[in-house]
């Protein structure tokens, strides 16, 4: 509403205009607009203070033999013209706050992001990489991703003490696979993806996106829909879209599965899948281009690792805990 009355109140060269005296006043005063300079009565002042009774040359003058005008009343519309440039300057601050308060309003949305990425990796793969001891024969979590923004505030320091209550879960379900007894791996989820999912009021403290974390990893049971559909670590292969398929059918939306890729391409191992939800943390379809890839440098320091998009065409290897056999 009031950017409306902005508008009403400020002609197209800027100037401030009462529609009710711009009408009664057509006849006593002009004001002065040049194209490309947008000069107004504040011309006429100025001329006033250097000229005397004299007005500028396009505004009103004094007709000196008719005696119709006295030049206190001149003075006195000079003063009122004063006064509405300053009432000008009023409404064109006014207004630029506005659109500055609407600028803010438009930007500061409940949160950037519209989607949340949850994605859990197959330990084994991990450690056939990185040269870690895989304790864990089940689908662990990599963290909860919001599908824009990274280091959303980079003061907002990960405190361990505030999930105290979590950390028994922590540990059995979002471990570090590679330094099992440290808390550095959550620290790096929390400082580049839980600050920008914290936009989120329901995800605005690191207890409320730990938390959430380790629900939406039960509620989908990933490792137990893979089980018991008979998808369970084998020396024998897979077709991919055996794999998608099961997933696809039992939670109604497309994952995002990810593979590691030996040199040779004459198979694939499985390494890590994601599951999207929406703002609202219903299931939602995960987009991604086929050349997809997430390096695991990106929270390791080890070079040359990646996952990336499965192959359609190519057999998946399901690797089995190493020293467990095959189911």
């Amino acid at each position: 509403m009031f950017t409306m009355l902005c508008i009403r109140q400020v002609t197209v060269a800027g100037f401030y205009i009462d529609p009710q005296e711009q009408k009664n006043k057509t006849q006593d005063r002009r004001w002065s607009r040049e194209a490309g300079t947008g000069e107004s009565n504040i011309q006429s002042e100025q001329t006033w203070n250097k000229t005397g009774p004299a007005l500028a040359q396009g505004h009103m003058t004094i007709n000196a033999e008719s005696g119709n005008r006295h030049i206190g009343e001149v003075m006195t519309e000079v003063q009122e013209s004063s006064v509405n440039m300053k009432s000008l300057a009023l409404v064109v601050l006014l207004c630029l706050a506005c659109g500055l308060m609407s600028s803010s309003f438009v930007l500061a949305s409940p949160h950037m992001w519209s989607k949340l990425i949850l994605t859990q990796h197959w330990p084994s793969t991990f450690c056939s990489m990185e040269h870690c001891d895989p304790k864990f024969d089940y689908w662990t979590l990599h963290g909860l991703w919001p599908d824009k923004g990274q280091e959303c505030n980079s003061s907002w320091h990960f405190n361990v003490t505030l999930i105290q209550d979590l950390l028994p879960d922590m540990q059995k379900w979002w471990p570090d696979l590679i330094t099992p007894a440290s808390s550095e791996f959550w620290q790096y989820e929390w400082q580049k993806h839980g600050t920008c999912a914290a936009k989120a009021e329901s995800l605005n403290s690191q207890h409320k996106y730990f938390g959430k974390v380790l629900e939406l990893y039960h509620t989908l049971d990933l490792d137990g829909v893979m089980k018991k559909f008979n998808i369970v670590p084998s020396e024998t292969y897979y077709t991919f879209d055996h794999i998608e398929g099961i997933i696809l059918n039992f939670y109604s939306v497309k994952p995002k599965i990810q593979c590691i890729h030996p040199k040779g391409g004459k198979v694939q191992i499985l390494g890590q899948i994601e599951i999207c939800f929406n703002s609202d943390f219903q299931l939602a379809n995960c987009e991604h281009s086929e050349t997809d890839t997430l390096r695991l440098i990106d929270f390791l320091n080890v070079k040359g690792t990646e996952f990336s998009v499965c192959d359609h065409a190519t057999p998946v290897y399901y690797p089995p805990l190493k020293g467990k056999p095959s189911m």
